[in-house]
């Protein structure tokens, strides 16, 4: 594979406080982030599921480089149980020879109490 994407956990989480997950994309091989193609992050919960920010751009990256990009994401949940995050990431990774625009849907199940 030409990069590894995943959607991560890092709670605990409460329902009615922020929280926070990350979504986290490293090219693999010659493979490096491409820095001019527009990297566009949107979110999606259940009913109960907020976010501060639903759709993310490069600006809003905790860390990017060639190398990695991670955004850290918070949202909150107004009550607890089992939820699902989705997001839908588009970027591209590339060689000096070729570029490869991408686009995919994660999900994260997560519990909050």
């Amino acid at each position: 594979a030409s990069f590894s994407l995943k959607l991560s956990e890092a709670g605990p989480y409460k329902a009615g406080e922020l929280g926070r997950i990350v979504v986290h994309l490293e090219p693999h091989g010659a493979f490096h982030i491409n820095q001019e193609y527009p990297i566009e992050i949107g979110l999606s919960g259940d009913a109960d599921t907020t976010f501060p920010k639903a759709n993310l751009a490069r600006a809003d990256a905790a860390e990017f480089g060639e190398k990695k990009a991670r955004f850290d994401v918070p949202f909150n949940c107004k009550a607890p149980g089992d939820r699902k995050i989705n997001a839908n990431v588009k970027f591209a990774v590339c060689t000096p020879e070729n570029c490869v625009p991408d686009e995919r849907n994660l999900t994260l199940a997560l519990a909050v109490k």
